[in-house]
């Protein structure tokens, strides 16, 4: 039933009345929050005390690293990182694939050994997986195609005087494709001397593809010390292909001028070489390139570099130059800038001093036990 009282008139009354206290009690709640944000800054903020000085001023530690930029307070900054305990594998595809079908070959475990051990491949095919731990020098011999992806080799201490021509891979009458990959060939050990991989099989394509050789050590006095090359074909070998290495040593390099067998060709891509770090025993060494022009054998370089001999006061030495880094027979070496040219038919490419802008090819963690293959182009 309508209601007497309810008129037009008195129904706009009321709907005014509501509509002011709806808009005072909406300014008293806006009142009281805003009261409360203030309270919670003031007194919050009043909790803690306040420093003016800058953090990239105190102590940096972890993997914090300071940078410095004109857009900062203070002219620099702190950039927080990730901790990484090994570098991650390489992800460049490696240019030489091994031999077909040799995850069929037979397969030869090396043992864990202080000495050096021979593996006789009887004239066939092998896959010679190395131990989960470091092991001693390898010898692979009379084998058509032989395959070895990663392992830590160790050269063994008191190689020096007593073990004549001690080597971390030795390869020796083979006739397929040598395929060495992924190893780290350790010479950081003490009174360990010897070469990184040496090679006498004239008739054998041998491929070295992201392998680190570390800190050899020797000196030219033989009858007292191993002339301790990263690579030494002195033997002989048809085609050498190098691709991703990184190596050191406190002697010598690349020895691979023609010496007791043929050469053919030579081909090396994406390698760093040179000083180690460690002083040399003498005035001798410091040669990290043998060439040999004239000799039958083709070169061929891209993206190498070379790290000069640092001085080393203690034994008297100045440090060396690109130029005298390098040792050629008929080649016709001119160094320009830093880089060393050949005018020699049998030579490709250049030759770079120092050390590549984005470090080593082959990082340390790379190659070695936990060796893991980036695959092939």
């Amino acid at each position: 039933m309508k209601n007497k009282h309810d008129t037009p008139a008195k129904r706009v009354q009321i709907t005014k009345r509501a509509s002011s206290y709806q808009i005072i009690l909406a300014g008293v709640v806006i009142a009281a929050v805003a009261a409360f944000g203030t309270y919670v800054v003031l007194f919050s903020s009043a909790a803690s005390p306040t420093v003016s000085s800058e953090a990239e001023n105190g102590t940096i530690t972890g993997t914090a690293t300071k940078g410095a930029s004109t857009l900062a307070s203070g002219g620099s900054y702190i950039k927080f990182g990730t901790k990484t305990t090994t570098p991650p594998p390489t992800t460049t595809k490696l240019t030489w694939a091994p031999p077909t079908g040799y995850t069929g070959f037979p397969v030869v475990n090396a043992k864990v050994s202080a000495t050096e051990q021979t593996i006789n491949g009887n004239g066939g095919d092998i896959w010679i997986k190395l131990p989960s731990a470091a092991t001693g020098p390898i010898t692979i011999t009379n084998c058509r195609n032989a395959v070895i992806i990663g392992g830590q080799i160790n050269i063994p201490p008191g190689t020096g005087p007593a073990v004549s021509d001690a080597r971390g891979i030795y390869v020796k009458d083979c006739t397929g494709t040598v395929h060495i990959e992924g190893v780290y060939i350790n010479g950081d050990i003490a009174t360990a001397e010897g070469d990184g991989i040496a090679i006498q099989a004239p008739s054998a394509t041998v491929v070295i593809q992201n392998v680190r050789v570390e800190k050899l050590y020797g000196a030219f006095d033989t009858a007292l010390h191993n002339h301790s090359d990263i690579i030494q074909p002195w033997g002989g070998v048809k085609t050498l292909l190098v691709d991703h290495l990184t190596g050191s040593s406190n002697y010598q390099g690349f020895q691979i001028n023609v010496d007791a067998g043929p050469i053919v060709t030579e081909t090396f891509k994406n390698v760093n070489i040179g000083d180690s770090g460690v002083p040399p025993i003498d005035s001798k060494g410091g040669y990290y390139l043998w060439l040999s022009c004239g000799a039958g054998t083709k070169y061929s370089f891209t993206n190498t570099y070379i790290k000069p001999r640092a001085a080393y006061a203690s034994v008297g030495l100045s440090a060396r130059t690109l130029s005298n880094s390098i040792t050629v027979g008929g080649c016709g070496m001119t160094v320009t800038n830093n880089v060393a040219s050949f005018s020699s038919a049998d030579f490709s490419g250049t030759i770079i001093g120092g050390v590549p802008p984005a470090g080593d090819f082959v990082p340390m963690g790379v190659a070695g036990l936990n060796y893991v293959s980036p695959g092939y182009q």
